[in-house]
């Protein structure tokens, strides 16, 4: 999967968390927030990403990393209101999203979840989502329509992500409670 299909899973898992009457600096830090950890499995930090998939891409590994991040920000919202408990768990699935999304490759070999416990992989390819031709430039014909393929599949999804909090919205009134 690509940053493209990454990105518009993790606005649409911000569109439907983010809380009524958010200030758009609320908004942009849990967009980009989403976004970054939607993807974090694949960033090019030494020793991770795709670099070292096998390890990048264990669930094992990034619970490691998760569940205390987790831990102490519904530590913080009970303490200071730092963050909806929706915001919280927001953005461990988005975090989560990573690893189904990468196992819809159909370039067979699936993702690594279980290292290190197994050598098993989660392999769900569809047909449509090839890898990158990491050979050719990224604004060649084929790794175009790979972000292409990509973002026809996922926008619907943020759309209906948009309309659905718009619906909500509308039906709760302005300050997010029930009218």
């Amino acid at each position: 999967m690509t940053f493209v299909g990454h990105s518009l899973v993790g606005a649409s898992l911000a569109q439907a968390t983010m809380p009524a009457g958010a200030s758009w600096r609320q908004w942009a830090f849990v967009l980009n927030l989403y976004v970054l950890l939607a993807f974090f499995p694949d960033l090019p930090l030494p020793g991770w990403g795709h670099f070292r998939y096998y390890f990048s891409h264990s669930l094992f590994v990034n619970l490691i990393l998760m569940v205390p991040v987790t831990l102490v920000c519904c530590y913080y919202r009970s303490r200071r209101n730092f963050a909806s408990y929706p915001l919280v768990f927001g953005a461990v699935a988005a975090w989560l999203s990573h690893f189904p999304l990468d196992a819809m490759y159909n370039h067979g070999r699936g993702v690594a979840i279980f290292w290190p416990f197994s050598a098993a992989a989660l392999n769900l390819p569809l047909p449509w989502f090839v890898t990158l031709d990491m050979s050719q430039s990224l604004a060649s014909a084929y790794n175009a329509r790979v972000f292409l393929m990509e973002a026809l599949f996922y926008l619907p999804l943020l759309g209906g992500a948009m309309l659905a909090r718009r619906a909500w919205l509308r039906r709760r009134g302005p300050s997010g409670y029930a009218a």
